[in-house]
């Protein structure tokens, strides 16, 4: 079987060990997009569109199984009609809780290796759903970069301020601070991406995803939208996942804005978003303590002698009980279905 079409679609060396005992009809591709059920995949010699086969619609156990931008499949049939017959093994996948009530999980991106996580310097930084964002990607198995944008439109010292902010609070991860539309600090995320990895961009809509996307690109691939003049920030744009394979091997995911980024996967997350408060938390008296009430709290008593930030605290305790309303309310919709 011939793989050399497939080679400039993302990590191909850990994956091609699946596709060896695919049967002779069948052949390996990688999600691009999708669109009304249907699904845009990068094969071997080019790019088809596909649908779900009967089989694998029936075993999936809930729509997490089913295939997401970024995920290898196996498929079969010509041109004409192309059967999506298995999704292989993901090594990382970006989830979150369904938005609204219901507790539901979504899967939004399989096999990551990266996500920038980006936030526009105008009123869209918010030091604690950067946190909440941190959280999630690291409980996918993703490695987060931040990319602070539109660095042209605050003062030179409240620039300079929310980056010392960023960098203290998470000094292990990358950190940009770029003008997407001016092509201000491209080069230093271009010089970051490593051909054969896969990138994704996420974070609110109109934070200039898209057009962060083009400027690394240096073409246009997504599209963009002009600022609106009521709010200055940007106008959401992209409608779908969408995979971009860059001319040095890159791989590129846009994702539309998310309004909401609720919590789904968490327990691995929290600890090294957070990993001041896991290391506190080994030295209180009890294994299970709750950080609220209980005597010998390491983790309060850094709070009240002001070694550990009140704020980081509470938006801490705040996604640690939405994790845990989510579990629960996930074991009783389970235990409710075995009872039928």
């Amino acid at each position: 079987m011939n793989f050399s079409g497939l080679k400039d679609a993302g990590s191909f060396e850990y994956w091609k060990k699946h596709f060896t005992d695919l049967p002779a009809d069948w052949s390996p591709g990688r999600v691009i997009t999708t669109f009304k059920k249907r699904y845009l995949i990068k094969i071997s010699n080019g790019l088809v569109e596909g649908d779900l086969s009967g089989r694998l619609k029936h075993n999936a156990g809930s729509p997490v199984d089913l295939p997401v931008v970024g995920d290898w499949v196996a498929i079969s049939g010509d041109r004409q009609q192309v059967l999506i017959r298995r999704v292989f093994p993901r090594k990382s996948v970006l989830t979150r809780k369904t938005a609204g009530r219901t507790f539901e999980k979504q899967v939004l991106a399989a096999n990551v290796d990266v996500a920038f996580i980006v936030q526009a310097l105008d009123r869209d930084y918010n030091l604690n759903r950067l946190e909440r964002y941190m959280t999630v990607v690291y409980s996918g198995n993703i490695t987060p970069a931040v990319v602070l944008n539109k660095v042209d439109i605050p003062e030179e010292h409240e620039v300079k301020c929310r980056f010392e902010e960023v960098r203290k609070r998470f000094p292990e991860t990358m950190l940009f601070l770029v003008s997407a539309l001016y092509g201000k600090g491209i080069e230093e995320i271009r010089h970051f991406l490593e051909p054969g990895l896969t990138f994704c961009l996420v974070g609110s809509s109109g934070v200039g995803k898209s057009t962060l996307i083009n400027a690394i690109a240096g073409e246009n691939l997504a599209e963009t939208g002009d600022v609106s003049t009521s709010t200055t920030k940007g106008v959401h744009i992209t409608s779908r996942r969408q995979l971009h394979m860059l001319s040095n091997g890159t791989i590129l995911i846009d994702m539309p804005g998310l309004r909401e980024i609720g919590i789904a996967d968490a327990d691995e997350g929290l600890n090294k978003t957070f990993p001041r408060i896991f290391e506190l938390a080994a030295n209180c008296r009890f294994d299970d303590c709750t950080h609220t009430r209980e005597p010998d709290c390491a983790v309060k008593r850094a709070v009240n002698e002001g070694t550990l930030d009140v704020r980081q605290y509470e938006n801490y305790m705040n996604l640690r009980q939405e994790y845990k309303q989510y579990t629960q309310q996930v074991m009783e919709k389970t235990w409710k279905t075995s009872r039928k």
